[in-house]
């Protein structure tokens, strides 16, 4: 009967806690799994939006940018002169087709609308006649996108008139031009596997979309700017993001960048969360239920433990007590039955409890000493006996002492110089309670050199709030200089090169019309031929300063790194195999290469910083010297270090701060781009570049990348 009692309330427990645990289960998990897909779906949408405004940006930059070629070519005064030969018009319209590439012809009609001169193919196809019609109303035009019959691509015209100095039109100006460049801008818009982007105007009407897909059903935009629309292509449904191609001036219809993706690969993530969480509540549910049983035969098992300990009892067999926790009759009598070995019991459980603290503390004690190596900052602590009980590598290498000189000591020991202000410090936050936060003071290394650093004190106590000792954690303020240096110059860098590269389009405009300018005058000289050195000088400087816009944008907008796995030492040998010849005999080459791990790095890429390096080394030892090259593995920082050094003239104090700034150069030929590509280079690989000089002694640059994961020497 007991027996039939004891299970029926287990059962009934049973049956509570799953009927429980599967309501709260379903409940939680329906709500994290509506909430979720609200959000997933919203950040998708963000998502294509984003691809869509960004992608129709770069278009109308790219229109933007050709109307005003189209303006500078309408002032040009090659142009306008009515007496310029044709060979001269035809040379000024060859050199600007050939020069951006995206033109098919470039040609200049008279009013009667007849082709004066033309560079490339003129086909006079029905998109012609219909612009010879517009541009008797001399304009500036801008045509809607056009299907051209002979190329089967799609394009635009743009036509400007050219107005005579005396403010007469003497006729108009034509480019034609293709759209492979902004068709490339499209196709590289892939969202996902499945997801592509092309162009739609406002009647349906498509370009560069996909041949492979039926285009079906378009999406209906219903004249808005922008926008989100889910609808069906086929049999599958797709979810589109739509931004409006800003027009200029006499655009028939409004282009849309239209960025599109099956819903089926859009929101995957939602069918595998959601499978996520099936699997996640029914594991839970199945977990709960065994701990459900666990738990009611907890509740049902001290009646038998009572019975059984009793018996136990009655035979003087005392293994254990009755743990039962209850204000009845059987909780008084489990009391009562407790108290013969209470005390025996209640000294054993002191014992184990002070051995299985004491395992704890040391576990705890040898995983904060693996912590406190690996960190990047000097760490020193003293427990509350004054004893050093930590004393890591970082701390080790900027003191100049050693691990094992120094942990275990006493503080009344007398240390060196090195690290008294520090213990120093650590005493009073000890004794007197005293933090220190970002508190700068002087060490001294074991070579004597004063070492200004940066150090920060707590007190350390325990869950009583006994104090139980004290840490300092120091940096030298000179490495965190140099690291707040470092950030800024990347950051004036980005911000410098965004600048740059639009200001590279803007210059080159004015450098066109100053080079058609030179040409022209060039070809009214040939009676004065002792002025035509002067203008051949004008037209090489612009192609010097052309040049020069190059090499710039090589800084302002670099290649991004192809990373590939290299051996920094073997790379560092074909540099110097191709430099060696370069290297004058009085200067001695001195090697130190250590075994590295393998990097990911750009080995063209890296090739040119460590090329541009050692050119300013030797350069910078006219009358010889020593040019050390050497590498080393920091394995605590997982980072391989090369390091340049030479022997010669040094940098001065006023321009240290400079040297990475682009077009600073204290030479009297160069451009002052060299170092600030090495340094964007360097930073793009996620590495570091240093520099540490003594004026007329020596200069030494270190490049830190970071290894690969995992790797070995």
């Amino acid at each position: 009967m007991m027996a039939m009692r004891q299970h029926s309330i287990q059962t009934k427990l049973v049956l509570f806690f799953f009927i429980l645990t599967i309501a709260l289960f379903l409940s939680v998990g329906f709500l994290f799994f509506g909430n979720t897909q609200t959000v997933i779906k919203s950040a998708k949408e963000k998502e294509l939006m984003t691809l869509s405004k960004e992608t129709s940006n770069k278009i109308e930059r790219f229109l933007f940018e050709r109307y005003g070629d189209i303006e500078v070519m309408a002032q040009s005064p090659i142009l306008k002169d009515t007496e310029a030969s044709s060979n001269l018009k035809f040379d000024y319209l060859e050199s600007v087709r050939n020069a951006y590439k995206t033109y098919d012809s470039i040609f200049v009609v008279d009013t009667a609308e007849k082709i004066v001169v033309s560079s490339g193919k003129v086909n006079k196809n029905q998109a012609y006649l219909e612009l010879l019609q517009k541009l008797k109303q001399g304009e500036f035009i801008e045509s809607d996108f056009i299907l051209f019959q002979d190329s089967q691509k799609y394009g635009v015209y743009f036509a400007a008139p050219i107005i005579s100095d005396e403010g007469d039109a003497i006729g108009t100006v034509v480019e034609r031009m293709n759209l492979d460049a902004i068709e490339s801008i499209v196709r590289n818009v892939n969202p996902g596997k499945a997801g592509y982007a092309y162009l739609m105007d406002s009647n349906g009407k498509t370009i560069f979309f996909p041949e492979k897909n039926n285009p079906g059903e378009f999406i209906n935009i219903n004249q808005q700017n922008e926008g989100v629309t889910y609808f069906k292509r086929g049999e599958q449904q797709h979810v589109a993001a739509y931004y409006e191609v800003k027009g200029y001036k006499t655009g028939e219809y409004q282009w849309y960048l239209v960025v599109e993706e099956p819903t089926a690969e859009a929101f995957e993530v939602m069918k595998q969360l959601r499978n996520y969480t099936i699997l996640v509540v029914l594991s839970s549910i199945c977990i709960l239920f065994i701990l459900s049983i666990i738990m009611s035969q907890a509740i049902t098992g001290p009646i038998k433990r009572l019975v059984e300990e009793t018996q136990n009892a009655a035979e003087s067999n005392i293994r254990q007590n009755i743990q039962i926790y209850s204000n009845d009759e059987l909780g008084t009598l489990a009391r009562s039955f407790n108290i013969m070995q209470s005390n025996l019991k209640s000294m054993m459980q002191q014992v184990l409890e002070k051995s299985g603290e004491a395992a704890s503390l040391e576990e705890i004690r040898q995983y904060a000493d693996k912590i406190f190596e690996n960190v990047p900052s000097a760490i020193l602590t003293i427990d509350n006996t004054g004893k050093i009980t930590t004393f890591n590598l970082v701390a080790a290498k900027l003191t100049g002492l050693h691990q094992e000189d120094i942990v275990g000591e006493g503080i009344e020991r007398q240390f060196p110089d090195s690290i008294k202000p520090i213990i120093k410090l650590l005493q009073d936050s000890l004794e007197k309670g005293v933090i220190y936060i970002k508190h700068i003071t002087d060490i001294t290394n074991a070579s004597g050199a004063i070492i200004p650093i940066l150090i920060d004190t707590s007190i350390q106590k325990d869950s009583l709030g006994n104090t139980i000792g004290a840490i300092g954690i120091f940096r030298s303020v000179k490495e965190i200089q140099q690291f707040e240096e470092s950030i800024t110059r990347a950051k004036n860098l980005t911000s410098l090169g965004e600048l740059s590269a639009g200001m590279a389009h803007e210059i080159r405009n004015p450098l066109t019309s100053i080079k058609g300018y030179a040409q022209y005058i060039k070809s009214e000289l040939t009676d004065k031929p002792e002025l035509l050195s002067d203008v051949s000088t004008i037209i090489c400087e612009v192609d010097r300063l052309n040049g020069i816009i190059d090499r710039f944008l090589i800084f302002a907008r670099p290649n991004h790194p192809e990373l590939q796995s290299e051996d920094i030492n073997s790379l560092l040998r074909r540099v110097l195999e191709l430099y060696n010849r370069e290297i004058p005999s009085n200067i001695r080459l001195i090697i130190n290469f250590e075994d590295l791990p393998i990097v990911s790095i750009d080995a063209d890429q890296m090739e040119q910083v460590i090329l541009n390096i050692l050119m300013n080394a030797v350069q910078a030892m006219p009358d010889g010297g020593e040019l050390g090259i050497k590498t080393r593995y920091l394995k605590q920082f997982g980072l391989a270090e090369i390091i340049i050094a030479d022997t010669g003239l040094g940098i001065s104090p006023q321009n240290y701060d400079k040297i990475f700034e682009p077009f600073f150069t204290t030479k009297n030929k160069g451009t002052g781009l060299g170092l600030a590509i090495c340094s964007r280079i360097v930073e793009n690989h996620k590495g570091f570049i240093e520099v540490s000089s003594t004026q007329g002694e020596k200069t030494e640059f270190i490049i830190r990348l970071p290894v690969n994961e995992g790797g070995e020497i």
